[in-house]
Protein backbone atom coordinates (compact mmCIF):
# COMPACT_ATOMS: atom_id res chain seq x y z
CA UNK A 1 0.00 0.00 0.00
CA UNK A 2 2.96 2.39 0.58
CA UNK A 3 4.42 1.58 -2.72
CA UNK A 4 1.47 2.50 -4.52
CA UNK A 5 0.39 5.45 -2.55
CA UNK A 6 4.22 7.08 -3.30
CA UNK A 7 3.43 6.31 -7.01
CA UNK A 8 0.48 7.70 -6.99
CA UNK A 9 2.07 10.92 -5.39
CA UNK A 10 5.32 11.04 -7.79
CA UNK A 11 2.26 10.26 -10.55
CA UNK A 12 0.50 13.59 -9.25
CA UNK A 13 3.45 15.73 -8.86
CA UNK A 14 4.93 15.68 -12.39
CA UNK A 15 0.99 16.09 -13.77
CA UNK A 16 1.14 18.95 -11.43
CA UNK A 17 4.60 20.34 -11.97
CA UNK A 18 4.57 19.47 -16.02
CA UNK A 19 1.31 19.97 -17.04
CA UNK A 20 -1.05 21.44 -14.45
CA UNK A 21 1.46 24.77 -14.09
CA UNK A 22 1.24 24.94 -17.78
CA UNK A 23 -2.54 24.69 -18.47
CA UNK A 24 -3.56 28.30 -20.12
CA UNK A 25 -6.55 28.13 -17.15
CA UNK A 26 -3.66 28.36 -14.43
CA UNK A 27 -0.23 28.96 -15.96
CA UNK A 28 -0.84 33.31 -15.21
CA UNK A 29 -1.89 32.31 -11.80
CA UNK A 30 0.31 29.58 -11.22
CA UNK A 31 2.61 31.48 -8.64
CA UNK A 32 0.37 32.42 -6.24
CA UNK A 33 -1.50 29.34 -6.05
CA UNK A 34 -0.77 25.95 -3.31
CA UNK A 35 -1.90 22.25 -4.95
CA UNK A 36 -2.19 19.30 -2.16
CA UNK A 37 -3.19 15.89 -3.06
CA UNK A 38 -6.44 14.68 -1.31
CA UNK A 39 -8.54 12.02 -1.77
CA UNK A 40 -8.12 8.27 -1.13
CA UNK A 41 -4.16 8.63 -3.21
CA UNK A 42 -3.15 9.89 0.60
CA UNK A 43 -5.05 7.31 2.61
CA UNK A 44 -4.73 3.85 3.51
CA UNK A 45 -7.34 2.93 1.30
CA UNK A 46 -5.48 3.54 -2.72
CA UNK A 47 -6.06 0.94 -4.97
CA UNK A 48 -5.08 0.77 -8.55
CA UNK A 49 -9.07 2.76 -8.95
CA UNK A 50 -7.59 5.78 -7.13
CA UNK A 51 -7.57 8.99 -9.53
CA UNK A 52 -6.04 12.21 -9.05
CA UNK A 53 -7.49 14.75 -6.41
CA UNK A 54 -6.44 17.76 -6.09
CA UNK A 55 -7.11 20.59 -4.03
CA UNK A 56 -6.57 24.09 -4.99
CA UNK A 57 -5.50 26.95 -2.59
CA UNK A 58 -4.97 30.79 -2.93
CA UNK A 59 -6.14 34.21 -2.31
CA UNK A 60 -9.81 34.46 -2.91
CA UNK A 61 -9.89 36.54 -5.99
CA UNK A 62 -7.79 34.46 -8.09
CA UNK A 63 -9.94 31.57 -7.19
CA UNK A 64 -12.66 33.62 -7.90
CA UNK A 65 -11.68 34.10 -11.47
CA UNK A 66 -10.20 30.61 -12.17
CA UNK A 67 -13.69 29.43 -10.65
CA UNK A 68 -15.25 31.36 -13.36
CA UNK A 69 -13.20 30.45 -16.10
CA UNK A 70 -13.54 26.42 -15.28
CA UNK A 71 -17.03 27.17 -15.33
CA UNK A 72 -17.29 28.94 -18.59
CA UNK A 73 -14.96 26.17 -19.46
CA UNK A 74 -17.61 23.09 -18.92
CA UNK A 75 -15.51 22.19 -16.29
CA UNK A 76 -17.55 22.26 -13.69
CA UNK A 77 -18.99 18.99 -12.19
CA UNK A 78 -22.60 17.93 -11.12
CA UNK A 79 -21.22 18.20 -7.60
CA UNK A 80 -21.40 21.68 -6.68
CA UNK A 81 -17.53 23.01 -6.19
CA UNK A 82 -16.00 20.24 -7.90
CA UNK A 83 -14.20 20.90 -11.33
CA UNK A 84 -12.79 18.11 -13.47
CA UNK A 85 -9.94 18.81 -15.76
CA UNK A 86 -8.00 16.80 -18.40
CA UNK A 87 -4.29 16.83 -18.08
CA UNK A 88 -2.64 14.32 -20.16
CA UNK A 89 -5.49 12.28 -21.48
CA UNK A 90 -6.15 12.14 -17.34
CA UNK A 91 -8.84 13.20 -15.37
CA UNK A 92 -7.95 15.38 -12.37
CA UNK A 93 -10.55 16.59 -10.03
CA UNK A 94 -9.92 20.17 -8.41
CA UNK A 95 -11.64 21.67 -5.13
CA UNK A 96 -10.75 25.28 -5.04
CA UNK A 97 -10.67 26.40 -1.24
CA UNK A 98 -8.97 30.19 -0.31
CA UNK A 99 -6.36 30.56 2.02
CA UNK A 100 -8.72 32.77 4.49
CA UNK A 101 -11.46 29.75 4.45
CA UNK A 102 -8.87 27.29 5.32
CA UNK A 103 -7.89 29.12 8.11
CA UNK A 104 -11.29 29.86 9.44
CA UNK A 105 -12.25 26.32 8.61
CA UNK A 106 -9.31 24.98 10.55
CA UNK A 107 -10.05 27.63 13.39
CA UNK A 108 -13.69 26.23 13.90
CA UNK A 109 -11.95 22.48 13.62
CA UNK A 110 -14.62 21.66 10.27
CA UNK A 111 -14.35 18.21 9.72
CA UNK A 112 -13.23 18.47 6.11
CA UNK A 113 -9.95 20.58 6.75
CA UNK A 114 -8.44 18.73 9.73
CA UNK A 115 -9.03 15.77 7.82
CA UNK A 116 -7.44 17.21 4.59
CA UNK A 117 -5.23 20.01 5.24
CA UNK A 118 -2.59 18.57 8.11
CA UNK A 119 0.00 16.30 6.33
CA UNK A 120 -1.49 16.47 3.54
CA UNK A 121 1.17 15.92 0.63
CA UNK A 122 2.03 19.47 -0.92
CA UNK A 123 2.89 19.22 -5.02
CA UNK A 124 2.86 23.25 -5.33
CA UNK A 125 3.53 25.98 -2.39
CA UNK A 126 6.16 27.97 -3.73
CA UNK A 127 5.76 31.18 -1.17
CA UNK A 128 5.64 28.66 1.73
CA UNK A 129 1.85 29.72 2.18
CA UNK A 130 0.02 26.74 3.01
CA UNK A 131 3.28 25.53 4.81
CA UNK A 132 2.57 28.31 7.47
CA UNK A 133 -1.05 28.01 7.48
CA UNK A 134 -0.60 24.42 8.60
CA UNK A 135 2.48 25.07 11.12
CA UNK A 136 1.77 24.65 14.71
CA UNK A 137 -1.77 23.12 14.90
CA UNK A 138 -1.80 21.31 17.84
CA UNK A 139 -4.35 18.40 19.10
CA UNK A 140 -7.75 18.99 18.67
CA UNK A 141 -8.90 19.44 22.20
CA UNK A 142 -11.52 17.15 23.97
CA UNK A 143 -14.08 19.19 24.50
CA UNK A 144 -14.69 19.41 20.63
CA UNK A 145 -14.54 16.44 20.22
CA UNK A 146 -17.48 15.96 23.09
CA UNK A 147 -19.25 18.82 21.45
CA UNK A 148 -18.79 16.84 17.51
CA UNK A 149 -19.91 13.92 19.48
CA UNK A 150 -23.31 15.41 20.95
CA UNK A 151 -24.35 17.28 17.88
CA UNK A 152 -23.99 13.95 15.89
CA UNK A 153 -25.65 12.22 18.26
CA UNK A 154 -28.60 14.63 18.60
CA UNK A 155 -28.96 13.98 14.34
CA UNK A 156 -28.64 10.40 14.86
CA UNK A 157 -31.96 10.57 16.91
CA UNK A 158 -33.78 12.87 15.31
CA UNK A 159 -33.03 10.27 12.20
CA UNK A 160 -34.14 7.09 14.53
CA UNK A 161 -37.54 9.08 15.19
CA UNK A 162 -38.00 9.94 11.62
CA UNK A 163 -37.60 6.58 10.95
CA UNK A 164 -40.12 5.79 13.20
CA UNK A 165 -42.62 7.92 11.59
CA UNK A 166 -41.42 6.61 7.83
CA UNK A 167 -42.88 3.23 8.96
CA UNK A 168 -45.74 4.57 10.29
CA UNK A 169 -46.77 6.05 7.24
CA UNK A 170 -45.66 3.44 5.29
CA UNK A 171 -42.56 5.20 3.17
CA UNK A 172 -39.97 2.80 2.47
CA UNK A 173 -38.04 5.23 -0.08
CA UNK A 174 -37.76 7.78 2.58
CA UNK A 175 -37.03 5.09 5.48
CA UNK A 176 -34.11 4.18 3.20
CA UNK A 177 -32.58 7.56 3.32
CA UNK A 178 -33.01 8.27 6.39
CA UNK A 179 -31.23 5.05 7.80
CA UNK A 180 -28.07 5.93 5.35
CA UNK A 181 -28.36 9.46 7.15
CA UNK A 182 -28.24 7.85 10.45
CA UNK A 183 -25.43 5.09 9.77
CA UNK A 184 -23.17 8.18 8.40
CA UNK A 185 -23.56 10.08 12.42
CA UNK A 186 -22.87 6.37 13.77
CA UNK A 187 -19.83 6.24 11.87
CA UNK A 188 -18.69 9.80 12.34
CA UNK A 189 -19.00 9.63 16.23
CA UNK A 190 -16.86 6.20 15.85
CA UNK A 191 -14.06 8.25 14.59
CA UNK A 192 -14.34 11.21 16.70
CA UNK A 193 -14.14 8.50 19.53
CA UNK A 194 -10.82 7.94 17.92
CA UNK A 195 -9.69 11.15 17.80
CA UNK A 196 -9.70 11.76 14.03
CA UNK A 197 -12.08 13.13 11.60
CA UNK A 198 -14.25 11.44 9.53
CA UNK A 199 -13.06 10.68 5.85
CA UNK A 200 -15.15 11.56 2.90
CA UNK A 201 -18.48 9.30 2.31
CA UNK A 202 -16.59 6.32 -0.10
CA UNK A 203 -14.35 5.53 2.82
CA UNK A 204 -15.79 6.36 5.82
CA UNK A 205 -17.26 3.28 6.85
CA UNK A 206 -13.83 1.04 6.15
CA UNK A 207 -12.56 3.77 8.24
CA UNK A 208 -15.16 4.03 11.21
CA UNK A 209 -14.55 -0.19 11.55
CA UNK A 210 -11.19 0.42 12.17
CA UNK A 211 -11.82 2.33 15.13
CA UNK A 212 -12.89 0.52 18.78
CA UNK A 213 -16.65 1.69 18.44
CA UNK A 214 -16.64 0.46 14.80
CA UNK A 215 -15.75 -3.14 16.11
CA UNK A 216 -18.39 -2.91 18.70
CA UNK A 217 -20.93 -1.26 16.11
CA UNK A 218 -19.94 -4.11 13.73
CA UNK A 219 -22.21 -7.42 14.44
CA UNK A 220 -25.45 -4.59 14.86
CA UNK A 221 -24.76 -2.94 11.77
CA UNK A 222 -23.95 -6.03 9.74
CA UNK A 223 -26.78 -7.73 11.11
CA UNK A 224 -28.95 -4.08 10.06
CA UNK A 225 -27.38 -4.63 6.60
CA UNK A 226 -28.26 -7.90 6.12
CA UNK A 227 -31.95 -6.92 7.16
CA UNK A 228 -32.90 -4.58 4.61
CA UNK A 229 -34.44 -6.56 2.15
CA UNK A 230 -37.78 -6.07 5.11
CA UNK A 231 -37.84 -2.97 3.82
CA UNK A 232 -40.62 -3.90 0.93
CA UNK A 233 -42.36 -5.03 4.01
CA UNK A 234 -41.25 -2.13 6.64
CA UNK A 235 -40.18 -4.87 8.81
CA UNK A 236 -43.54 -6.27 8.94
CA UNK A 237 -45.29 -4.35 11.21
CA UNK A 238 -46.20 -0.12 11.08
CA UNK A 239 -45.83 0.55 15.01
CA UNK A 240 -41.48 0.61 15.69
CA UNK A 241 -41.80 -0.91 18.90
CA UNK A 242 -42.78 -4.10 16.89
CA UNK A 243 -40.71 -3.91 13.94
CA UNK A 244 -37.91 -6.11 13.09
CA UNK A 245 -36.02 -3.63 11.14
CA UNK A 246 -36.09 -0.65 14.14
CA UNK A 247 -35.11 -3.53 17.12
CA UNK A 248 -32.13 -3.43 14.89
CA UNK A 249 -31.96 -0.04 14.97
CA UNK A 250 -32.26 -0.11 18.43
CA UNK A 251 -29.33 -2.72 19.12
CA UNK A 252 -26.99 0.38 17.12
CA UNK A 253 -28.40 2.46 18.59
CA UNK A 254 -27.74 0.80 22.18
CA UNK A 255 -24.05 0.05 21.20
CA UNK A 256 -23.42 3.38 19.65
CA UNK A 257 -24.43 5.28 23.15
CA UNK A 258 -22.37 2.35 25.47
CA UNK A 259 -18.98 2.87 23.76
CA UNK A 260 -19.74 6.82 23.95
CA UNK A 261 -19.96 6.24 27.97
CA UNK A 262 -16.78 4.05 27.68
CA UNK A 263 -14.97 6.70 26.47
CA UNK A 264 -15.87 9.02 29.12
CA UNK A 265 -18.30 11.01 27.18
CA UNK A 266 -21.71 12.49 28.12
CA UNK A 267 -24.32 12.64 25.21
CA UNK A 268 -27.35 14.25 27.53
CA UNK A 269 -30.64 12.24 27.50
CA UNK A 270 -31.82 9.66 25.01
CA UNK A 271 -29.40 6.74 26.37
CA UNK A 272 -30.17 2.99 26.01
CA UNK A 273 -33.17 2.54 27.55
CA UNK A 274 -34.81 5.92 26.87
CA UNK A 275 -34.94 4.80 22.85
CA UNK A 276 -37.89 5.68 21.06
CA UNK A 277 -40.88 3.90 20.69
CA UNK A 278 -39.36 0.58 21.74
Amino acid sequence: MARLQRELRQHAQRLVSDALAAHPLFARRWPRLQVILSGSAVTEFADEYSGIDLIVLGDAGDLAELAEALRVGGLESDRPGLYEVTVEGRRVSLILLSLDEAARRLAEYDDFAWAVLPGAPVLHDPEGRLAALTAGLGEVPRSVWAEKIRARYRKFRRRQASIAWNLRRGQPYVLLDNLTRLVGHALAICCYLDGKPPTGRKWIFQAAMRTNAGRRLRPYLFDLFSSLGETATLGGSYQAGNNSLYRRLVAVHDALVSAIQEAGYDVGRGGPKEALDR
